[in-house]
């Protein structure tokens, strides 16, 4: 076999790591961002992102891992693209996704292998690609992306992660293309029968699509045989356990999901430092879904000729569409984000709603606004409870002004 012949055509891809695993998953909205929450994923990704140390081509394409994991639709992979998009002005493509439910996160190096996970989308030609994950464990998802592009035509560049993962035996996931001494490795252990092997028993078409990790794993069989007797055992531990793809629907719906980042702005994030709140706006939502039941109270309150505060008349005044389940028209339900942030309302700002109620005298001068803030966030609270909202949207901190 011409080992270089091979891997002249394949760019070498090392991943460098901004963060660890563990301090990847201690961040507060890591569960979240996991589930698809895209406001939560940004700021995880603005948090943990070293931008500085990112070395971009201008011409290149940021492709991030689109898929439903587990836990839901993965929203890191895609902040990440955004953020560094919007920080280098590199473009960013959500029309690749992932075809499979392969469930890889936690899964098992015997899984990783027997079930490379699939991709559809458009790739452009001779277009140079960088294609990006949260996490590198044996960077079998990424390879795989990886592999996809290449095949129809583009040509992948770089990898980025946020976090690697490292084994004894596997290595580091921050090596991702395979070596050629892993290939010269895998060759004098077994032969060219672990070509054949790779090609017709595990569906790679050469051992330079597989990831160093996967090749080291397969370096840590006696024979070619015994990796048979793995694949089986393990086979028949995992009936009923195969892998699913995704229907045109579910396709449809994923790309859906995704292009709803791009109208989202890595300068007005929920937190501290990029909000006008005190407190850590989750994005749950649940304001924005009962605004219908306080612009009624308001006009009930205006059509019996009660007096109006700054907020009542706020209310009446709302510029944008109530639906009929109450929420603003203006809810994007499947990210929880407000589309038009920017330009919204004063009586969906929590601190020009403290301004109002303190001018109409139902809030005294010298209530500090940090108060009012927490008092906020335990409502926000009681709304989610009420609502059964997952857990991990509660607001956990209250800010000093």
């Amino acid at each position: 076999m011409n080992i270089q012949g091979l891997h002249s055509i394949i760019q070498e891809l090392v991943i460098k790591p901004h963060t660890s695993i563990a301090a990847l998953k201690r961040h507060k909205y890591f569960k979240a961002a996991k589930r698809g929450n895209m406001a939560n994923a940004l700021t995880l990704a603005t948090d943990l992102l070293k931008l500085d140390k990112i070395t971009m081509a201008k011409d290149a394409i940021l492709v991030p891992v689109l898929a439903i994991e587990a836990s839901g639709r993965n929203a890191i992979p895609l902040a990440m693209a955004k953020v560094i998009s919007d920080y280098s002005h590199t473009a960013y493509s959500t029309d690749i996704i992932q075809d499979s439910k392969a469930f890889h996160t936690g899964a098992k190096a015997i899984d990783r292998l027997m079930h490379p996970v699939a991709f559809s989308g458009p790739v452009k030609q001779n277009a140079k690609y960088i294609i990006i994950d949260d996490v590198a464990t044996s960077g079998s998802t990424l390879i795989s992306l990886r592999n996809y592009i290449e095949d129809n035509g583009g040509h992948v560049i770089a990898a980025i992660a946020l976090a690697v993962a490292s084994h004894k035996i596997t290595g580091t996931g921050a090596q991702l293309s395979i070596t050629d001494d892993t290939v010269k490795s895998l060759l004098s252990k077994f032969g060219e029968e672990i070509v054949t092997f790779v090609a017709n028993e595990l569906g790679y078409e050469t051992l330079y699509q597989l990831s160093n990790s996967q090749g080291r794993y397969l370096l840590s069989f006696g024979s070619i045989n015994s990796i048979r007797k793995k694949i089986s055992s393990h086979l028949g531990s995992q009936i009923g356990e195969e892998t699913r793809y995704l229907n045109d629907r579910e396709k449809a719906d994923l790309r859906q999901w995704a292009a709803q980042i791009r109208s989202l702005s890595t300068t007005s994030l929920s937190g501290p430092s990029t909000s006008n709140l005190l407190f850590h706006c989750s994005a749950c939502g649940e304001c924005c879904r009962r605004i219908g039941n306080a612009i009624d109270s308001a006009k009930n309150k205006a059509f019996h000729g009660n007096a109006l505060n700054a907020i009542d008349k706020a209310l009446v005044d709302f510029p944008y569409p109530i639906r009929t389940d109450g929420s603003c028209s203006k809810l994007n339900n499947i990210t929880n984000e407000c589309t038009v942030y920017d330009q919204r309302p004063d009586v969906c700002s929590v601190k020009k709603t403290f301004q109002m109620m303190q001018q109409d005298g139902l809030i005294h001068k010298d209530v500090p606004e940090a108060l009012y803030m927490g008092i906020t966030g335990t409502l926000c609270n009681q709304w989610q409870e009420e609502s059964g909202t997952d857990k991990s949207y509660r607001v956990k901190e209250v800010y000093d002004a």
